[in-house]
């Protein structure tokens, strides 16, 4: 796999975790709809109109929630997520750090 090429093609998108955050927690609690905006739009832009595409997201945002001791708000963004490849209609492997 060359993951160099990959990214230059548009199909490895990498974020960090604490500036995706940012896009849509208001103060210590994640808003679902500046979620799913951040995270639909993201997931369009990779996946580009292409149907049928497998796309597998790692959600250290999660990992970076615990480690805050923030269990609640971690547990949310798990859920947003489940509910964003509900919405995509897509099956989307989140796995999360």
């Amino acid at each position: 796999m060359d993951v160099d090429n990959l990214k230059r093609i548009g199909d490895d998108v990498t974020v960090d975790a604490q500036e995706t955050l940012a896009t849509f927690m208001v103060g210590s609690v994640p808003n679902a709809g500046a979620f799913h905006h951040h995270m639909g739009s993201l997931i369009q832009q990779v996946l580009r109109n292409r149907a049928k595409t497998t796309l597998r997201l790692y959600g250290e945002m999660v990992d970076v929630l615990w480690k805050r001791r923030r269990e609640a708000e971690a547990e949310e963004i798990k859920r947003q997520h489940s509910h964003l490849v509900n919405d995509t209609g897509e099956q989307t492997p989140i796995v999360h750090g």
